[in-house]
């Protein structure tokens, strides 16, 4: 049904009701005031229904089932509804009982379970949710208000705000409030794949707003008439090396200059841009567009140095000794060879690459340095990855879009952590070096049972009270 996309039918509400559990225990474990899991357990405790298809948590991942003990509802609630397989399990319930039954489910959810009740010819209960899985973001946990076309850009641009600014004339405003997120707005206004679309509130009633295109159509705008510069950041930060001037090495250098670094691009062939210059043809991607995005991300003090590849003319240690303090890549075998020649206290890494992915990365810096800490950034956030990372033992698993002060506040904790580790190694080597070269000579039998007992404990991880006469 959300492929189809067929219209709604305009009405009424019946009613609308602020509500809210008293149920304690619903309230611990549901989310929104638990009138969906209360409403559930009543149906099935009152037998109006034999079976609801709902989500339920099964081992912290959302799994749809059909339940019929009320008890299930409670011990099980709490998990993210959107598209988890409650369809599916609806048409098998149906060809295997007659009894009254129900659905929970988000809004394409509902549209389907309505096409279901027609073709099977029965009555089905049909409790809709609005549909928030893919709208959670730092923000909303914030209770800031985030659009489902904001939420849906890998990005987090604010696609609301900016066509706000569009619709009252305002385009330089617009491009500006896209660049606070994205350093490649005329790229993105003619090839990216518009998420923010899919996400549209206006995709059930006719079709999405044209947001791209109306980006694309600020962005122009401001190629041909605005003499635009962007101020250059401070560079007087710890110097930044950053191999392949792609579009993740151009973002990284945007961003690092913002936060006051030097960021240098060292690009191997004697043309900037990576696969945005050499992968997408003209008639989609002009080069005067992407030029232009690429000048406007050096003017904000992004330096980027041409037929400069890393190998055997340029190492890490070359590098170094030109006072690079972090190093960055766009590519996942360049990021395997970093981590194979040079030792990195912190590394972020994004979990989708191409060739070699976030979690290839994660286990070969724990292979070769298992002091590394590795932070995991996504833009395909999901439940059962983020489990999956952390106990493959990432220090911390991030889901795009995110603010530059949650990420430096976990770099920050992650090389807090390394310190530590380093500390306690050290601590740990002195001791083992005058082990067994500390003597203490007594005749006390008192003083000889007690070092007895310390040589006993001394191994274990018990912490031990010793009492008695000083």
């Amino acid at each position: 049904p959300q492929v189809i996309q067929k219209q709604f039918e305009v009405g009424q509400p019946k009613g609308i009701y602020s509500l809210r559990s008293k149920n304690p225990e619903i309230l611990k474990r549901a989310s929104s005031g638990g009138f969906v899991t209360t409403i559930a357990e009543h149906l099935l405790k009152s037998k109006e229904l034999s079976n609801i298809v709902m989500v339920q948590n099964e081992d912290d991942k959302p799994v749809a089932a059909d339940v019929s003990n009320p008890d299930d509802v409670i011990q099980k609630a709490g998990v993210v509804y959107g598209r988890s397989g409650v369809l599916e399990r609806l048409i098998e319930l149906t060809g295997e009982t007659s009894e009254p039954i129900g659905i929970v489910g988000v809004s394409c959810e509902m549209r389907g379970a309505a096409e279901i009740e027609k073709t099977m010819k029965r009555d089905i209960l049909k409790m809709g949710l609005f549909c928030n899985s893919n709208m959670r973001t730092e923000y909303t946990d914030q209770g800031l208000i985030c659009s489902p076309c904001c939420s849906g850009c890998p990005s987090g641009v604010n696609a609301q705000g900016y066509i706000a600014h569009i619709r009252h004339g305002e385009y330089q405003e617009a491009v500006d409030l896209i660049r606070e997120n994205n350093p490649l707005p005329s790229i993105c206004g003619r090839i990216c794949t518009n998420e923010c679309e899919h996400k549209c509130t206006y995709i059930g009633t006719d079709h999405p707003v044209a947001i791209r295109e109306l980006k694309k159509f600020a962005t122009e705008w401001e190629i041909q008439n605005a003499d635009k510069k962007v101020e250059p950041g401070k560079r007087d930060g710890k110097k930044v090396a950053i191999i392949g001037s792609g579009p993740a090495g151009l973002t990284a250098g945007y961003f690092l200059a913002k936060l006051g670094y030097a960021p240098t691009i060292f690009e191997k062939t004697d043309q900037m841009g990576g696969m945005l210059r050499f992968g997408v043809p003209q008639f989609r991607l002009p080069n005067y567009v992407l030029d232009y995005d690429i000048e406007m991300i050096k003017n904000s003090g992004v330096n980027i140095e041409l037929n400069k590849p890393f190998g055997p003319e340029m190492t890490i240690s070359d590098l170094k000794k030109e006072g690079y303090e972090v190093v960055a890549t766009d590519r996942g075998p360049h990021a395997l060879k970093l981590i194979e020649e040079q030792h990195f206290d912190v590394v972020l890494t994004d979990l989708k690459m191409e060739k070699v992915d976030g979690m290839q990365i994660l286990k070969r810096c724990h292979e070769l340095h298992p002091d590394t800490e590795v932070i995991m950034i996504t833009g395909y956030a999901s439940l059962g990855s983020a489990v999956d990372t952390m106990k493959k033992g990432a220090f911390y698993y991030i889901s795009k879009p995110f603010k530059l002060d949650v990420v430096r506040k976990v770099v920050q904790e992650a090389i807090e952590k390394v310190k530590l580790k380093k500390e306690n190694r050290e601590l740990r080597e002195q001791i083992e070096k005058y082990e067994g070269k500390v003597k203490i000579i007594t005749q006390d039998a008192h003083l000889h049972g007690l070092l007895e007992t310390a040589r006993q404990i001394a191994p274990t991880d018990c912490n031990v009270l010793v009492t008695g006469e000083s």
